[in-house]
């Protein structure tokens, strides 16, 4: 049986669909619907913190924290993220302290892990911190600092950031 394709048919196809699949491709993207942010650099869309809070960056984007203030009550929430906000993240740490930054006032929020709603007691491993403070109640803008903040046996330091609009960035 003989072959209706010539070389030059087939290499005018390789050059001309492929390049076409894979813009098309790009121009697809993943197929969310809100606007979302990335963090393994091989896709160039944003994945949003999922309360709507401030997003911070740890590390190469190893971990995201999401911040989310609580004015009433006079409180903030961290919740620990993979680095895509796709999926929380149990770590075994107890706590880290984040400094603010108000105009030239310092301030300290001290994170500890959330227990457990039905019995009280702090689970071996969680992705839910919390810290009060009066000053959060009138939810001013800051520059918060991380000095040291160990999550899932890692740490990373003197992470900076500025609050409410946090580091989320696209790729």
């Amino acid at each position: 049986m003989k072959n209706n394709f010539s070389n030059t048919t087939v290499k005018s196809l390789f050059t001309t669909i492929l390049p076409t699949l894979a813009a098309l491709a790009l121009l697809t993207g993943c197929g969310d619907s809100q606007p979302t942010a990335s963090a393994d650099h091989d896709d160039d869309h944003m994945h949003a913190p999922p309360h709507g809070g401030t997003p911070v960056q740890l590390g190469d984007e190893v971990y995201h924290l999401e911040l989310v203030a609580d004015t009433t009550e006079g409180k903030m929430l961290a919740y620990v993220y993979d680095g895509h906000f796709h999926d929380p993240v149990l770590v075994p740490e107890t706590n880290f302290v984040l400094q603010a930054r108000l105009n030239a006032a310092m301030e300290s929020l001290s994170f500890t892990r959330v227990p457990n709603p039905a019995n009280g007691q702090l689970p071996t491993a969680s992705a839910l911190f919390s810290a009060r403070a009066d000053w959060l109640k009138t939810n001013p803008p800051f520059e918060g600092t991380l000095p040291l903040i160990m999550l899932g046996g890692r740490s990373f330091t003197n992470v900076v950031f500025p609050y409410p609009k946090g580091t989320l960035h696209a790729h």
